[in-house]
């Protein structure tokens, strides 16, 4: 199986690497997500796409909604860690905090790459924006969290590791196999990586969770249209994706239309089972 396809932000270069730099600052996390990077191997594409969402940035709707849609509900918490459990697992103090903060941004950057899937859905599919102009500028996003350590790449990782990742995969398009940077990073710690992965994946098909899941997508999806109307018109001095591109990206959105919820819930209890400040052995 071969992982999707994306242009890592290391090899941006141009229009593509301004369009990296802005959207690291408008969704106010240190990296850009796979869902863009993927987009961003179709010639032409991310730009266009850059160009009709940008707006909605700019103004703050598009992360706000985002955000004042997401909660998690009704799914039980996971065992909470001790700081001892941490440290067999090779967790010292300052990887547990790194791990919390690459916790809070998948929960921070998940809801808006689900609200950006659903708006770029309908551009693709015939939607054009309301045509009112620019709009509000002036948003200030909040405070971008430190950038985390290097997301460790599966090519000639150790077998065992890249297996237990594997498992956490979603299936893409054309049989590609996404692999959530959340995982990924969490690879960095091998033993808390089996430990984390053992208690996740079973909530794949637990109903609570698909339940959360379902319901934070479904109020998304349906704040989409009005985001969507509240955007500029689409800008006619970039091309429009071909009909070939609109069926390559496709189902990369259905993809993560699935995974987007799942790094909410997933991102929430992995943060929730770190000790807290203070926090005694249990």
């Amino acid at each position: 199986m071969s992982l999707l396809a994306e242009i890592p932000e290391a090899d941006a270069t141009g229009d593509l690497a301004r369009i990296y730099g802005e959207m690291r600052v408008y969704c106010a996390v240190p990296y850009v997500s796979t869902l863009q990077r993927h987009v961003a191997t179709m010639p032409g594409c991310l730009e266009w796409v850059w160009s009709a969402l940008r707006p909605g940035f700019l103004s703050g709707d598009i992360p706000e909604t985002a955000w004042r849609l997401t909660k998690v509900e009704g799914v039980p918490p996971m065992p909470t860690l001790g700081d001892s459990a941490l440290r067999l697992m090779g967790v010292d103090e300052a990887a547990a905090e790194t791990l919390g903060q690459i916790y809070g941004t998948y929960v921070r950057v998940s809801p808006i790459n689900l609200l950006f899937s659903d708006s770029l859905r309908l551009l693709l599919t015939g939607s054009d924006g309301g045509g009112q102009g620019e709009g509000k500028t002036d948003w200030t996003p909040p405070a971008m969290p430190p950038p985390p350590p290097p997301m460790l790449d599966l090519d000639g990782m150790e077998p065992n590791r890249a297996a237990v990742l594997m498992r956490l995969g979603a299936q893409g398009p054309g049989g590609q196999v996404m692999v959530a940077g959340l995982y990924r990073y969490m690879a960095t710690w091998p033993a808390y990586l089996a430990h984390a992965a053992t208690l996740l994946h079973p909530l794949f098909t637990d109903p609570a969770v698909k339940k959360a899941c379902d319901t934070i997508a479904r109020r998304i999806t349906a704040a989409a249209p009005d985001v969507v109307a509240r955007l500029p018109k689409v800008p006619d001095d970039l091309p429009r994706p071909t009909p070939e591109q609109v069926d390559a990206i496709i189902p990369a959105l259905d993809m993560f239309k699935k995974t987007s919820p799942e790094m909410i819930v997933f991102g929430t209890l992995l943060r929730d089972a770190l000790p807290n400040d203070g926090e005694a052995d249990g």
